[in-house]
């Protein structure tokens, strides 16, 4: 009932995820006359995640096909593998299954899921495409997702608009989607948010690169115990940028004497570490490598903020080489936004106030090499060592406005 009434009503809201889910399989959705998508610097990640796919090992046995023998980046022999022996083999299972059996109804709907988005696979040029080998599974990915972003969001309404804090970059983020500079007009507007009430001081306790964070973490590790205890009436928030760091830091900080107030998490359990942090009275606080964004740790939640290690993704992941070889101001922008959606979420409204460390030497040349990357306003905060020039009287906070024909 609620889905028909969204689809009928003139204004409906929903997440971007149910949106694409209905546009792409259910396809009951009208066309609209404006779409508005908010946080839309995740719109790249988002459409891909309806187009990549994964193929298991009990995936291969439930359709009877063997483990092909390709090596990691052969796409022309994966895709003939495909071709010959997938495709058959999950296009006969899913005509073994009545549209009206309820039983098998699940897997008739995983099955149909998978030949869709391999044969949106096959008909692409696949030297657009990634594929690799994660543990026994066979990983297939695109590169951008211009091709897609038409389809599934452009196509679906006369206008579109696109708000988020990071997109940063117009070009770059226009390119990934496949928007034409003809077809589109940006602006940009400077943050309301006072100065004064997000100071971001750069402090370099050494590199926290894969060469030198050993010898970098006791150093960190000892300023994040000075910081608690002068900060131990408030409660705050530690980036960590990956769980080895975290597991590293966050045993430092217990055995320190911390560990009333020290929350952490697994993998995957971010909102419990969330509630039990927003719910506590005490001085807690947040130790994670997955809270960048999408967390809003406004007024008492946190009044303090650390970026221990500049969030580049990392070259282990396929997925991310390849990319980075595609296109390498991706690499960087992609840097840029998951930096300052870290930085933004203690200070949640003008009235907000909390004070953010960077620590790791690399954002010196992250910021000399990426500076047009990083806006104004967010410069302005920004506290630089004594010894260095404050970037705030270089930057001042000032309105980009970017006008192009629409």
């Amino acid at each position: 009932m609620a889905k028909d009434e969204f689809a009928a009503q003139t204004v409906g809201v929903t997440n971007f995820d149910y949106f694409l889910a209905e546009t792409l399989y259910a396809r009951q959705l009208p066309r609209r006359s404006l779409i508005v998508v908010d946080e839309a610097h995740n719109l790249e990640q988002k459409i891909l995640g309806f187009t990549d796919f994964e193929i298991a090992p009990f995936t291969l046995e439930r359709y009877s096909v063997a483990i092909p023998a390709i090596e990691d980046g052969d796409l022309r022999s994966a895709a003939a593998w495909m071709r010959r022996e997938m495709i058959p083999a999950v296009g006969k299972f899913i005509c073994e299954i009545p549209e009206d059996e309820i039983a098998r109804a699940e897997i008739r709907r995983e099955a149909e899921n998978l030949f869709e988005r391999m044969r949106r696979f096959l008909a692409a040029d696949q030297k657009k495409w990634a594929f690799w080998r994660r543990g026994k599974k066979l990983v297939f990915r695109p590169l951008h997702a211009a091709k897609y972003a038409r389809e599934f969001l452009f196509s679906r309404a006369q206008m579109v608009l696109i708000m988020s804090a990071t997109i940063l970059d117009f070009a770059v983020f226009s390119r990934s989607l496949g928007i034409r500079e003809e077809d589109c007009e940006c602006l940009a507007l400077a943050s309301d948010f006072p100065v004064k009430n997000r100071p971001l001081f750069y402090r370099p306790l050494g590199s926290m690169n894969f060469r030198h964070k050993a010898e970098t973490l006791p150093k960190v590790a000892a300023a994040l115990d000075k910081l608690l205890r002068a900060r131990a009436d408030r409660k705050g928030l530690i980036h960590t940028n990956s769980f080895e760091i975290n597991g590293l830091l966050t045993k430092a900080l217990v055995a320190a004497g911390h560990g009333d107030r020290i929350i952490t998490h697994e993998p995957g359990r971010a909102e419990t570490a969330l509630e039990r942090h927003s719910s506590h009275p005490g001085p807690t606080v947040l130790c994670s490598p997955a809270m960048t964004e999408g967390l809003d740790l406004r007024d008492d939640l946190s009044r303090f903020q650390v970026v221990v290690k500049v969030p580049y993704a990392t070259f282990t992941d396929p997925y991310v080489s390849a990319r980075k070889r595609l296109n390498g101001e991706w690499y960087f922008w992609q840097t840029a936004m998951r930096l300052i959606q870290a930085t933004g979420r203690s200070v949640r409204s003008p009235d907000d106030f909390a004070e953010t460390y960077i620590v790791d030497r690399n954002f010196e040349d992250f910021q000399r090499r990426c500076r047009h990357l990083l806006p104004s306003w967010w410069l302005a905060a920004l506290c630089e060592p004594r010894e260095r020039k404050p970037a705030s009287s270089a930057t001042p906070i000032r309105p980009e406005v970017h006008r192009r024909r629409s």
